[in-house]
């Protein structure tokens, strides 16, 4: 295995003005109908908690108000990462990719975002959110194989420009001033989801 903070995999997507004319390519796999709000998860874990925390304690520092815990945004994030923790993206395709292995359309982000769309979308795919989702990422695997963690995933997330832009509301983010975000940590990966609505499901 690589040495402690050997690796960090860290991706972002772009807005939808830098990429007006994207257009998904055909999916393998077609969506399920999204669950209702009761059928969502009831909880989060520790963990997501604290990134939660630490992540308004940062905004907090620079002016910026908290951003509630979105159960549909939650619900998507949770998914995310165990879906990359299964199923590891290969080759080309970056963290923000979707694997055949779920009830979700599936793609290869790359590093063009001509799959901006596979992303944008998942929230309405898999909740009642119909709002667009935005998803920053980070993947560690420590010296002795050990995942990521709250504070492991926000200092990856600072410490990258683009990531930092998206948490704070700067540069082409400023227009895009956050309602909702949703978290998610499972072994050896962190996501993190925005959106500019309110959660029509509610907040944890």
């Amino acid at each position: 295995m690589p040495g402690r903070w050997a690796l960090f995999a860290i991706l972002i997507s772009l807005t939808l003005s830098i990429l007006p004319g994207c257009q998904p390519s055909p999916v393998s796999q077609k969506p399920a109908t999204p669950p209702s709000c009761s059928q969502l998860a009831a909880a989060v874990s520790a963990e997501e908690k604290r990134l939660h925390r630490l992540l308004n304690q940062h905004r907090n520092t620079h002016g910026l108000p908290a951003v509630r815990l979105s159960k549909s945004l939650t619900s998507v994030a949770r998914s995310h990462v165990r879906n990359l923790q299964a199923h590891p993206p290969k080759g080309a395709c970056n963290l923000h990719s979707w694997s055949t292995h779920g009830p979700w359309s599936s793609c290869c982000y790359t590093a063009d975002h001509a799959q901006a769309r596979c992303m944008w979308h998942k929230p309405r795919e898999l909740t009642p959110y119909s709002a667009v989702g935005y998803e920053i990422a980070a993947a560690y695997w420590g010296g002795q194989g050990e995942g990521i963690d709250a504070p492991k995933a926000l200092r990856s997330l600072q410490g990258s420009a683009a990531h930092n832009a998206v948490m704070l509301n700067q540069g082409q983010w400023k227009s895009h001033p956050w309602s909702s975000v949703g978290v998610g940590i499972h072994g050896n990966y962190a996501v993190v989801w925005f959106g500019e609505n309110s959660d029509p499901c509610g907040n944890f």
